[in-house]
Parts: C-alpha cells; sequence; structure tokens
C-alpha cells in the first residue's frame, strides 16, 4: 500500500472521528438544554407546591406550619430533586451535576421569594434566618442525595421525557391558576372559616374616591363611605386588606403606640385583596391607618 493510500485512509478516520465527536458534542448539548428546562420546571413546581402546603395551614395554625415544613416539605423536596439527578444531561460528572442543581434551587427559590412576597406582598419578614437556611438546605439536599446515592444514579440515568415535561407543565400552571384564582376573588368572606377578625373602622365624613361608579351594564351601586374592610389573623401576625372598589392612591400604616411599624402607598385601580405581613412574634395593641389623596381618613385598633 503506497504512502499516499495511507494518508488519504488516516484523513478519512479522522475525518469520521470529527463528525463523530461533534454529533456527541451536539447530542450532548441537546440534553443539557432538556435537563435544564425541565430541572427549572420541577424547582417551579417544587417552590409553588411547598408553600401551598405551607401557606393553609400556617395561616390556621402556626405550630401547625412549623411542622409541616419540617416534615413533608423536604420529602417531596427530596423526590423532586432526585428525579432531577436521575434524568439524563450531557454532564457526566455527578457532583457537578449536583452543583448545578443547587445552583438553579437556591436561584429559583430566591427569585421568587423576592419578586412574590417582597416586592408584591411587600413582606418585612422574607429575609428571615430561617429562608436563608431553607435555601442552604437546598443545596445540602441536592449535594447529599449526589453523594449518598451516586451507586445508584450513575447506574441508571433516564432519558427526558415529552410526558413529563408535560405533567411538569399542567402542574405549574394548575399551581398558578390557584395563587391568581384567591387573589382574583378579594370579596369572598373567609373570615369564619379561616379564624380572621374584622377591625372595625372608624372615618371621617369625607368619602373615599371610587374610580368606578357604575358596573358593566351601565347600572349604579352603593358606595359604602369606606369602601373596603380590615381582618386580622393572630395565627400568622398578618393584617388583609379587602378592596371592594377602586380608590386610587392611598398611604396604609400600622402603628404601635405611636410607633410606625409598617407603611406603604398604594394604587388601588380595581378590587383586590391586600395581605400585609408583621414580624412573627409581635403582640401588644395596633393601629391601622388609610388615607386617601382627598381627604378621606379610616383608621382601627386590633390585638395581637
Amino acid at each position: 500500500m503506497s504512502t499516499g493510500s495511507l494518508t488519504a485512509e488516516k484523513a478519512d478516520i479522522f475525518e469520521e472521528g470529527n463528525i463523530e465527536a461533534i454529533t456527541r458534542m451536539m447530542q450532548n448539548r441537546k440534553k443539557n438544554q432538556l435537563w435544564l428546562a425541565v430541572t427549572s420546571l420541577m424547582v417551579f413546581c417544587l417552590y409553588w407546591l411547598s408553600n401551598v402546603v405551607l401557606w393553609v395551614p400556617w395561616s390556621h395554625s402556626t405550630q401547625l406550619g412549623i411542622i409541616l415544613m419540617l416534615t413533608v416539605n423536604p420529602v417531596f423536596w427530596g423526590v423532586g430533586i432526585y428525579v432531577c439527578l436521575a434524568c439524563e444531561s450531557g454532564v457526566r460528572n455527578l457532583m457537578k451535576k449536583a452543583l448545578l442543581l443547587a445552583l438553579i434551587a437556591v436561584g429559583i427559590s430566591l427569585l421568587s421569594d423576592y419578586l412574590f412576597f417582597a416586592v408584591y406582598m411587600k413582606s418585612k419578614d422574607v429575609w428571615h434566618i430561617t429562608t436563608f437556611y431553607g435555601y442552604a438546605w437546598l443545596a445540602v439536599l441536592a449535594l447529599g442525595e449526589a453523594c449518598l446515592l451516586k451507586k445508584k444514579l450513575m447506574t441508571k440515568q433516564y432519558p427526558v421525557t415529552k410526558r413529563l415535561f408535560l405533567v411538569l407543565g399542567v402542574v405549574l400552571l394548575l399551581l398558578l391558576f390557584s395563587l391568581l384564582k384567591v387573589d382574583a376573588n378579594p370579596l369572598v368572606d373567609i373570615s369564619i372559616t379561616s379564624g380572621k377578625e374584622e377591625v372595625f373602622l372608624h372615618s371621617n365624613d369625607i368619602p373615599f374616591e371610587i374610580l368606578t361608579t357604575g358596573k358593566e351594564d351601565g347600572s349604579r351601586s352603593v358606595i359604602p363611605l369606606v369602601p373596603f374592610v380590615v381582618f386580622v389573623e393572630d395565627s400568622n401576625y398578618s393584617v388583609e386588606l379587602d378592596f371592594m372598589e377602586g380608590i386610587g392612591v392611598v398611604e396604609i400604616a400600622i402603628s404601635q403606640n405611636g410607633s410606625v411599624i409598617y407603611s406603604s402607598s398604594e394604587n388601588i385601580l380595581s378590587p383586590l385583596r391586600k395581605y400585609l405581613q408583621l414580624p412573627f412574634g409581635v403582640s401588644g395593641e395596633y393601629c391601622i391607618e388609610i388615607k386617601g389623596d382627598n381627604g378621606a381618613y379610616a383608621y382601627g385598633c386590633f390585638e395581637l
């Protein structure tokens, strides 16, 4: 065999090797993209599921909420993280995969806590030390499962399927729909079933400005002098404001012994329910004040 033919044969082998390497690289990239997508969906589902599991019981009993947080939450977070680790990805190193999963879980949880609780709910207690313990626990859980279950996880990796995407997508939509459904029905009186107590409000003679004075069919409805009600929930240290009409910009303040512990300016454009979170463990007598731009004023006192 001549030198030229040997060189050509080596070139063909080299080219075939390059093609195989490129193909493997493309396959790994696709696996990585699928794994990142399904992992992000899984974390979103686990995050909102954990809030649903804790939020409702916690509103009835703080002790019950703490018990569920320490018992039930770690179980489904552990199962969800295991599923993510068991799914195929382009990352061959299991610890790198677990580290990436931990970063995704902590990042999504931190961002969701900021946007939903800190910004939307205006909770000042969201950055409690226990919140950061929760972030650390997610990282420990991911890395711990990778260490303890390494042999099992490396033995069998499952491909990411469309069915898994569909299931996670439907679960996430149901959780978000439930959240929006609760927020879209602000006038439903749940004070009896949830143990909330209504705060009796006093007001001056100036009615709050109503942005909409009629119904969609053109008929007019009777608007109360104070078009909102206030409830206090002693078990989870929260105050609920149910606005029955859009009343524009209002100043909301909660004080104790003359010291303001909460204040915000809100633009109420339509009927809505708003929650104000007080620091856990506080006690004593408090006053809530709501002032409108037109001079309307209402206040009420309550005890925790």
